[in-house]
């Protein structure tokens, strides 16, 4: 239990991921921590990779070379996720070599944004709800047995960017219609609590009950409820006042501060529970 833990504190100076791969299928409320870990590792990498790139390589523009670096790191993370998946057990499932060509998308949409505009909102419309049906296709057919990342990985990813490159025109009747619903934003804002919470509920109902076959559909969607609630609360409680203080946003200082505080409870809290 105390492995992810240690992930989310070291998340950016650590790249061994051997100590979380025997935590993914134990039971662990930390179990959702190790996709954080790889998440975070990357704001220090890709701003390190565009700096580099602006210095290097003077006679091209520099969405030109950032473009060519990050497709050669698609092709290169995805080859790569394809190759090892299967062969080498949960390496592949969260290692940053293999998951780096998702955010490298991600990044190619963001650069190409002021292109993509031009993209016709028909277009655009299409693509949305095309990038929906897929990532609904990887939710409902993807099990335990499924090879992952591997190359199926490729539909939740690609349809993730069709629905962001069909949102940066916003047409009528696009995906955009569905997402910007009031519930819809409202499940968008809890998401992350919502990621973080459902492992520990959900752990904590089978320490409890038995096994999650045991639990009723009514059980199951009670829990999911408790989730809802409590990320809710969280995000009223604790993310959105620390987000927008108005004292953290005017002294940089006392956010760094604050984060060394959380940073060493953190330590704290794991320590005592090791013991």
């Amino acid at each position: 239990m105390v492995g992810p833990a240690r992930w989310v504190v070291f998340f950016a100076f650590n790249f061994d991921y051997s100590a979380i791969q025997s935590e993914v299928f134990r039971p662990s409320p930390f179990a959702s921590f190790w996709s954080l870990a790889v998440e975070e590792q990357f704001y220090l990498v890709y701003p390190a990779l565009i700096i580099a790139v602006g210095v290097l390589g003077r006679p091209w523009s520099w969405r030109l070379k950032i473009n060519v670096v990050l497709v050669a790191a698609v092709a290169a993370s995805y080859g790569w996720s394809v190759v090892s998946s299967g062969v080498f057990a949960l390496i592949p499932y969260d290692s940053p070599f293999t998951r780096a060509w998702e955010l490298a998308i991600g990044c190619l949409i963001a650069v190409n944004t002021p292109s993509l505009r031009w993209i016709p909102k028909w277009v655009a419309g299409a693509m949305s709800w095309v990038g929906l049906v897929l990532v609904g296709v990887a939710a409902h057919t993807f099990t335990l047995s499924t090879v992952y990342p591997g190359w199926v990985a490729i539909l939740p990813v690609a349809g993730t960017a069709f629905v962001i490159i069909g949102g940066i025109m916003a047409p009528v009747w696009g995906a955009e219609r569905l997402l910007g619903t009031r519930p819809m934003r409202a499940v968008g804002r809890w998401s992350y609590g919502l990621y973080l919470w459902e492992i520990p509920v959900f752990l904590l109902a089978t320490h409890w009950w038995g096994p999650m076959a045991r639990i009723s559909v009514v059980g199951r969607v009670g829990l999911i409820l408790v989730t809802v609630v409590i990320a809710a609360a969280s995000f009223a409680i604790y993310e959105t006042p620390i987000r927008h203080s108005p004292r953290l946003v005017a002294s940089p200082g006392l956010s760094v501060a604050c984060s060394l505080v959380f940073i060493i409870g953190s330590l704290v809290t794991i320590s005592l529970v090791a013991r």
